[in-house]
């Protein structure tokens, strides 16, 4: 049986590492097993501050060309909590559960210290501190317990092939304080299996209690669950295509009887056009009448207002010509009168004169009487 470094060797080969990213990560020697790959791209996360540092200073300058990258996190199944990091005595099972649980792998195990720390999804700390994420197709979760960090990864698992991830493979008993932990192969496949992923072999460490699994995402179910998803969605596609004719007949049908509306209405649209026309030739004629009444309307407005002067002054004439006609009536009165008189007079004096005529005639006639003597 090949040992782990050459099966990873050929997993390597047909499914390629684009990128890969080592948790709990320790301190790995440049020795390690993907270092010697090339690959474009590691990341390596651990909980410890102190491993951290060591990794930035001391792995970082030996891990050949392409993105290297230390990052200090504890990753969990959500950023809602904060967790108990527990150091203990072996720093490699340093991390989320302590030893008292452990005390059936390592018998001599111990805490050192417990330090609350503030807790990441894989998916949450993938999407502020790794850009590149996407490109991350290997994961390698080098510490317990696996399944917590798993049920963080969700979105990263969809681009995920190969988990290379540390179990305990030990029998417990139903009461063992490490079952619900997370950490047994049982929990990590059971978890893993629905998404697509198959075990394909597990290689026991010096303590034969724990192991290394290896999972590859299982493309021949993939390709089954894909056909099955395409057989449905073809069937979904083909009842949406034959209700589409069904309605694209409907609209058809609709279509036609709006053409025939349409018909109708643009001939009522023409009519009502051009009845409108002739409304509007209508309202110009009027508007222009109205514009010529009110320009006759203000001339006449002037004709009467010269009319009215006018008269103001013919009746002040007539006024005038009435008291010069009365006055002249009045001397006319007193001239006739006057004319009466003389006419009197006149008659007077022509019967006088008639009778001094009188007289004088009938003094030739008769001679006069003899002269008496004088006494």
């Amino acid at each position: 049986m090949p040992d782990m470094h050459q099966t990873l060797q050929t997993l390597h080969m047909l499914l390629p590492a684009q990128g890969l990213l080592h948790i709990g990560a320790g301190l790995p020697s440049p020795g390690a097993w993907y270092q010697q790959w090339g690959l474009p791209t590691i990341d390596w996360i651990d909980a410890s501050e102190q491993r951290h540092h060591l990794l930035a200073k001391h792995a970082l300058p030996q891990a050949g060309e392409g993105h290297r990258q230390s990052h200090h996190a504890l990753l969990g199944p959500d950023c809602a909590q904060e967790a108990q990091y527990y150091v203990l005595s072996n720093p490699q099972e340093s991390g989320l559960i302590d030893a008292a649980a452990l005390t059936a792998l390592w018998p001599n195990i111990t805490t050192s210290s417990a330090v609350v720390l503030q807790q990441s999804s894989l998916d949450a700390f993938a999407t502020q501190k790794l850009p590149h994420h996407a490109k991350i197709n290997w994961l390698y979760i080098d510490c317990l317990p696996a399944l917590r960090i798993v049920q963080g990864a969700h979105k990263q698992l969809q681009h995920t092939d190969v988990i290379v991830a540390r179990t305990v493979v030990a029998p417990l008993a139903a009461t063992h304080p490490l079952n619900g932990q997370g950490a047994t192969l049982g929990e990590l496949s059971a978890h893993l299996q629905p998404l697509g992923y198959r075990q394909l072999t597990a290689y026991e460490e010096r303590n034969p209690a724990l192991a290394t699994a290896i999972y590859v995402r299982d493309y021949v179910q993939a390709l089954h669950t894909t056909r099955a998803e395409l057989q449905t969605q073809l069937q979904q596609v083909q009842a949406a295509h034959a209700e589409l004719l069904q309605k694209q007949e409907l609209l058809a049908q609709s279509h036609k009887a709006l053409e025939a509306d349409l018909v109708k209405t643009t001939e009522g649209r023409d009519a009502e056009a051009q009845a409108k026309a002739e409304l509007q030739t209508q309202l110009q004629q009027l508007q222009a009448a109205h514009a010529e009444l009110l320009q006759k309307q203000e001339q006449l407005a002037q004709t009467h207002k010269a009319l009215e002067a006018s008269l103001v002054k013919k009746t002040d004439e007539a006024t005038q010509l009435e008291h010069r006609f009365q006055k002249l009536q009045a001397e006319h009165q007193e001239t006739t009168h006057r004319q009466q008189l003389m006419d009197e007079e006149l008659l007077k004096a022509e019967a006088q004169i008639e009778l001094i005529k009188d007289l004088l005639l009938r003094d030739q006639e008769d001679p006069p009487p003899p002269d008496k003597p004088a006494p």
